[in-house]
């Protein structure tokens, strides 16, 4: 039987002194990864595009007129999204799904089509925040 010391020990262990009882963090599946990458992608578009455009584009506010601003606007929200699209995975993962479902090589919904092929199908598997294939034969046969 342990000593009162020691199951004390435990309890602290388990609990933190400023929130209670520590939870376990709900894991994280592809859609809500996809989500959060894309807020990313997103928040540094913008952040970005503010940062390098705030002082440009309050001097062209105040020496040109709106049109000017307009293509002051646009420069800065490309450069933003290069930003965001050298640091993120959603950028080029969305330009690709658009091209391939304009080409008829992918579905317009692939987080849908995966997500089926996960939980209806069984074809798929869920391994932390991606899907994987279940029969090595249907990888090899895709793969060549």
């Amino acid at each position: 039987m342990p000593s009162r010391r020691q199951s004390s020990r435990a309890t602290s262990r388990s609990r933190s002194p400023r929130t209670g009882p520590r939870t376990v963090a709900p894991a994280v599946g592809p859609r809500s990864l996809w989500a959060r990458d894309r807020r990313v992608f997103w928040q540094l578009t913008l952040t970005t595009g503010a940062a390098l455009g705030l002082g440009p584009g309050a001097a062209a506010l105040a020496w040109a007129p709106l049109s000017t601003l307009t293509v002051g606007l646009g420069i800065v929200l490309c450069i933003g999204s290069g930003v965001a699209f050298s640091a993120t995975a959603w950028g080029p993962f969305a330009v690709a799904c658009h091209y391939l479902a304009l080409r008829r090589h992918l579905p317009r919904d692939l987080m849908s089509f995966l997500t089926d092929a996960h939980e209806h199908r069984g074809v798929l598997r869920q391994a932390g925040a991606v899907y994987q294939l279940r029969h090595i034969d249907l990888q090899r046969h895709l793969a060549s």
